[in-house]
C-alpha cells in the first residue's frame, strides 16, 4: 500500500516550530511543563519516524525497515499514555496506585506484543521488503481510544476545578485525536494521527504554555497564575523556598502627576531591577505588587540585604522620581499550603502600609499572631452578621452654644462569645479589607432606622443621628435606591438620618461622590465629613463637596492644645463657617478642651466629657427621648 506522507510532513513542521517556541521562550520548568515537553518530543519523533519509514520502504535492509517501523509504532503507541498523564496534571487529578496499575496494564501488554512482533508478526511484519499489518494491529487503535477517553473522564470528574480554557483545550485534544484515529483506521493510507497530535500540541502551547499565558504582558515577568503554579510545584515536591514580596507605594499618585505611561515605565523598571539585584523568579501579582521566588536556604541577614538592594530612584529621559516600597519575606517551611502563604503575604502588605519606613519585614511569630487574630476577628464579624449579634451604641453630640444634646453618632459594636467585646478599631478594618463592610453598614442602618421609627428624637430636641457610609457603598449607584427603600419602610423623615464619609474617601472618589451626594441632598439627606485632619486633602477640595458638617479628628484637638500650633488649627474653622458648614470636634475629654473649642467657635462637641457611647436604652434615658406614636411614625 502506498502512503500519503503530506500530513506527516505538516505534522513534523508544526510540532518542530511549536517546540522551538516552547523551549526558546519563558517556561515554569514544573511538572506540567516537563510533561508537555515529553509529549512534544514524542510527536516530533513519531512524525519523523513515520516519514522515514514510508520513504525507506523497500530501499533499505530488512532489519533497518523493521527497526524504523518498530520505532514509529512505539512512539505513536506511547503518545496517548503521555497525553493521559499530561491531561491528569492539567485537571489536577491524582491517580492512586491501583488506578495506575489498571491504566498501565493495557500499555504493558500491548507493548510486549509490539516488541515481540518482529518475531511473531502479531502487530506487524516486514517480509520481502514490504511492511504488512498483523492480525492484532487494531489493538493499537483500541488502546489509543482507551487512553484518550480516560483523559476525557478525568477532565469531566474535575471540570468544576478546571478553568474554561483548559476544558476547551482538553475537549479539542479528544475531538481531534478520536477523529484522526477513526479516519486512519478506515483509510490507513492517510496518515492523520500525527497531524492531529501536532495541532493539539500547538493549541495547548497557545492556551497554556505560551509567554502570554505565563507572563505579565506589561513587564514580561511571570504573572500571578505562573507564580501560583511554581509554588504549588515546590510544595508538592517539599522543596524549600523564600517569597520576597515587593509592593510599590504611591503608584496612583505617580500616575496622576506624570501620566499612566510613566507609571507603566516605572513598573517595567522595577521588574528589571528585581531580576538583576534580587535574583530568583520574579512575578507581578497585581498592579503594584511583585514577588520574587528564591530557592534554597538563606540566613535572615542575607535575605534582608538581598531584598533591600533595590534602588529607590528611577530616572528616564524626562523625569527623576523617588519611590518607596514595602518588602516582606516569607519562608515556605512556615506554611502548609501555597494558599496560606499567599494569604499571609497579603496580610503583611496591609500591615506594612502602617509603617513609616521601608525596611524589609521578615514574617515572625508576632506577625503570625496578628494574622491569626485578623482571621479570628473576620470569623467573628461573619458570625455576628449571620446570628444578628451586631448592636449599635449612640454617643451624644453637644451644642457648644446651649450645652444641650443636638445629635448623636451611631457606632457599631460586636460582642463575640469567645473574644468578648471587639474594638471597632479592630473589626472595622477587617470588615473593610474582607468586603464585609457593606453588610455591616447595612445592618447598622437597619437598627438605626428601627430606633428612629420607635423613638421621636425631635421631641427631645435632637436633630439627627449620623451613621457611617463606607467607601464601597459610596461608589455604588444602587445605594440611593437602597436607602430610599429603607426610609420608606421606616416611615420617618429623611433629615433625621445623616451620613458620615471619611476624608480619604471624599478625596479619592470625589467625582463619583459629588454626584451621589448632590442627588441624595436633593432628597433631604445631609452629609458629614468625618475624621478631618487624618488625610491629605486641602480645604478647597473639601468645600467643593456638599457637606453640611465637618468633624475634626481627635488628633487635631491634641495638636490644638499646643499654644504655637493651636492658632493654625483655629484658622481652619473660619473658612468652614464662611461656607455655611458646621464644625464638630471629637474626642473632648477635659473642661479645658471644651473651653478652647468654645472660644474658637466650634459648633458642636463630642467626647467622653459628656458621655461615652451608650446602648439604645441608656441613650434614650440619658437624652429623655419619648416613644413615638405608631400613627405618627407613618405621618411623614
Amino acid at each position: 500500500m502506498s502512503y500519503i506522507i503530506d500530513y506527516d510532513v505538516c505534522a513534523l513542521l508544526v510540532s518542530i516550530i511549536t517546540m522551538i517556541y516552547f523551549f526558546g521562550g519563558p517556561r515554569l520548568h514544573d511538572r506540567q511543563d516537563r510533561l508537555y515537553g515529553m509529549v512534544g518530543c514524542c510527536v516530533v519523533a513519531a512524525s519523523s519516524a513515520n516519514i522515514l519509514a514510508t520513504l525507506t520502504d523497500g530501499h533499505v535492509p530488512l532489519w533497518a525497515m523493521t527497526a524504523t517501523h518498530l520505532g514509529y509504532l512505539l512512539f505513536l503507541f506511547t503518545l496517548p499514555v503521555l497525553m493521559l498523564t499530561y491531561m491528569g496534571q492539567l485537571a489536577g487529578r491524582h491517580i492512586g496506585r491501583l488506578g495506575r496499575v489498571a491504566v498501565m496494564l493495557p500499555y504493558v501488554m500491548t507493548l510486549a506484543l509490539l516488541l515481540t512482533s518482529p518475531l511473531t508478526g502479531k502487530i506487524f511484519t516486514v517480509t520481502g521488503g514490504v511492511y504488512r499489518k498483523g492480525p492484532l494491529m487494531p489493538l493499537l487503535y483500541y488502546s489509543a481510544y482507551f487512553y484518550i477517553l480516560f483523559a476525557l473522564v478525568l477532565m469531566a470528574t474535575a471540570c468544576r476545578f478546571v478553568s474554561g480554557r483548559k476544558q476547551w483545550t482538553i475537549c479539542l485534544f479528544v475531538g481531534l485525536l478520536i477523529t484522526a484515529i477513526t479516519l486512519q483506521y478506515f483509510f490507513p493510507r492517510y496518515l492523520l494521527v500525527d497531524l492531529a497530535a501536532a495541532l493539539t500540541l500547538m493549541t495547548m502551547y497557545v492556551a497554556m504554555h505560551s509567554s502570554g499565558a505565563i507572563t505579565d504582558p506589561l513587564t514580561q515577568v511571570y504573572n500571578n497564575a505562573a507564580l501560583t503554579s511554581l509554588m504549588e510545584e515546590h510544595f508538592s515536591n517539599k522543596e524549600h523556598f523564600y517569597l520576597v514580596g515587593y509592593k510599590l507605594s504611591g503608584l496612583t499618585r505617580i500616575n496622576e502627576v506624570y501620566g499612566d505611561a510613566y507609571g507603566n515605565g516605572l513598573l517595567c523598571h522595577v521588574a528589571r531591577e528585581l531580576q538583576e539585584t534580587v535574583g530568583g523568579r520574579v512575578a507581578r501579582i497585581s498592579g503594584d505588587e511583585f514577588c520574587v521566588l528564591i530557592m534554597g536556604r538563606r540566613s535572615a541577614r542575607e535575605l534582608v540585604a538581598q531584598a533591600e538592594k533595590m534602588p529607590g530612584v528611577w530616572q528616564n529621559a524626562d523625569y527623576e522620581v523617588s519611590y518607596d516600597a514595602f518588602k516582606v519575606i516569607l519562608s515556605s517551611s512556615d506554611y502548609a499550603t501555597r494558599s496560606e502563604m499567599l494569604e499571609m503575604l497579603n496580610f503583611a502588605f496591609r500591615r506594612a502600609r502602617n509603617l513609616s519606613d521601608d525596611r524589609a519585614i521578615i514574617i515572625d511569630q508576632h506577625i503570625k499572631e496578628q494574622y491569626y487574630r485578623w482571621n479570628r476577628i473576620h470569623e467573628a464579624v461573619m458570625d455576628a452578621l449571620a446570628k444578628n449579634r451586631i448592636s449599635v451604641h449612640y454617643q451624644p453630640i453637644i451644642s457648644t452654644a446651649t450645652g444641650q444634646i443636638i445629635a448623636a453618632e451611631a457606632l457599631c459594636r460586636i460582642t463575640d462569645p469567645e473574644l468578648g467585646m471587639i474594638s471597632p478599631g479592630e473589626f472595622i478594618p477587617v470588615a473593610e479589607q474582607s468586603g464585609l463592610i457593606s453588610q455591616v453598614d447595612d445592618r447598622v442602618r437597619t437598627i438605626v432606622w428601627d430606633f428612629l421609627r420607635t423613638y421621636d428624637i425631635r421631641m427631645a430636641g435632637i436633630d439627627h443621628i449620623s451613621v457611617n457610609l463606607s467607601a464601597v457603598e459610596c461608589t455604588q449607584p444602587s445605594i440611593i435606591r437602597t436607602i430610599e427603600e429603607e426610609a420608606e419602610e421606616a416611615g420617618v423623615e429623611r433629615g433625621t438620618l445623616h451620613f458620615e464619609i471619611t476624608e480619604t474617601m471624599a478625596i479619592t472618589s470625589r467625582g463619583t461622590l459629588a454626584e451621589l451626594m448632590e442627588r441624595m441632598q436633593r432628597m433631604g439627606y445631609c452629609f458629614h465629613l468625618d475624621d478631618y485632619g487624618t488625610g491629605y486633602a486641602g480645604i478647597t477640595n473639601l468645600i467643593s463637596l456638599p457637606f453640611s458638617v465637618v468633624k475634626l479628628d481627635k488628633s487635631i484637638l491634641n495638636l490644638a492644645e499646643s499654644t504655637e500650633k493651636g492658632k493654625m488649627v483655629k484658622s481652619m474653622i473660619a473658612p468652614f463657617h464662611d461656607c455655611q458648614i458646621k464644625v464638630v470636634c471629637e474626642g473632648v475629654e477635659t473642661p479645658e478642651q471644651e473651653a478652647m473649642m468654645h472660644a474658637w467657635g466650634v459648633d458642636f462637641l463630642q467626647g467622653y466629657l459628656y458621655s461615652k457611647p451608650l446602648p439604645a436604652e441608656k441613650f434614650v434615658s440619658f437624652a429623655g427621648i419619648p416613644r413615638r406614636c405608631r400613627n405618627k411614625a407613618r405621618a411623614y
